[in-house]
């Protein structure tokens, strides 16, 4: 004779509340690894470009503006590579570069006269895309460019690598330094900013922004 087995209502919920469990652990183990693994692979680009300039400078510094630090990060890498040029790219039209060092140099810094003379601003670019788009254009009027290190905060640095791996860079080598985040909350959501914005370079989404 054949067995029939019914689920009692506990069996029912029981199921039900294993799913969500079930559902609750791979949930967070997907948010726990997306900013394991980007930051892994950041280290990976900071490790590439410290061994890249152990011994010599790059021939230009790009920093991208955003989040406070990279500005003065990148003079602070200039003070060490002192034969090589800075782009500061996505400046504010109404900006300046004495306003620009005064709020990223002390007043008794003796490189300033250095930063006045290696220094140029990017007025144009307005996201990422463009940040690369002007960078590109600054190069390819200097036939001597051709190691560049960028400069960003390290979440941001994955997307750059990105869009600079998908335009026209065969001229160039590409390095990359960051601002280190702290592991926090602002991190986690950054990241997940991020990974939406790389699905959006590929897959252009009107609602976010590049």
């Amino acid at each position: 004779m054949k067995k029939y087995l019914f689920e009692t209502e506990d069996t029912i919920y029981k199921k039900k509340k294993y799913k969500r469990i079930k559902r609750i652990i791979i949930l967070t183990l997907i948010f726990i690894s997306f900013p394991l693994l980007h930051f892994s692979y950041t280290e990976k680009l900071i490790q590439q470009s410290q061994q890249e300039f152990f011994n010599q400078d790059p021939d230009c510094i790009v920093v991208f503006t955003g989040d406070k630090g990279r500005i003065a990060k990148a003079l602070e890498l200039s003070k060490k590579y002192l034969s090589s040029k800075v782009l500061i790219s996505g400046v504010y039209y109404r900006n300046n570069l004495q306003r620009i060092l005064r709020h990223n140099t002390s007043k008794t810094d003796k490189f300033k006269d250095h930063f006045s003379r290696i220094i140029d601003l990017d007025l144009e670019a307005l996201n990422t895309s463009q940040n690369v788009d002007e960078t590109l254009k600054y190069l390819r009027k200097d036939q001597n460019m051709k190691n560049i290190l960028i400069i960003s905060s390290d979440y941001h640095l994955p997307r750059i690598q990105i869009i600079i791996n998908g335009a026209s860079t065969k001229s160039f080598n590409f390095y990359y330094q960051a601002i280190e985040s702290k592991f926090s909350f602002n991190y986690f959501l950054n990241i997940f900013k991020e990974h939406l914005k790389i699905i959006n370079y590929y897959i252009p989404i009107k609602s976010v922004k590049a």
